[in-house]
């Protein structure tokens, strides 16, 4: 399957460009636009949304957790996966903040 997606191709032009973008330069729109959808029309992935009242519950566990930092952006990562029932989350980043309810395993320790 990841194959599959790295062999995908876009017209541009009339002429076919890879969706994996070229090294030195970012993803322009319409690379990342196909990539999107070749991981949730034919990879299955599926793109997650903050539930209701998605900010004051993450400003008031912030708090709660005494969450500082750029580590507020794993409490973002962890408050959205709850929020669409994950229990499980892999991180290899040894200083992922504790979520209550989500197990945070390290896949390659």
């Amino acid at each position: 399957m990841v194959e599959d997606l790295r062999r995908r191709r876009l017209p541009s032009s009339g002429a076919s460009s890879p969706t994996r973008r070229q090294p030195g330069r970012p993803s322009t729109p319409a690379e990342a636009g196909a990539f999107i959808v070749a991981l949730t029309h034919e990879g299955g992935a599926q793109i997650w949304q903050p539930g209701v009242g998605f900010a004051a519950r993450l400003q008031a566990l912030a708090v709660e957790l005494d969450v500082k930092g750029t580590r507020i952006f794993d409490l973002q990562i962890a408050l959205t996966a709850f929020d669409n029932g994950v229990v499980e989350l892999w991180s290899h980043d040894r200083n992922f903040i504790a979520f209550p309810g989500i197990q945070i395993p390290d896949p390659i320790a």
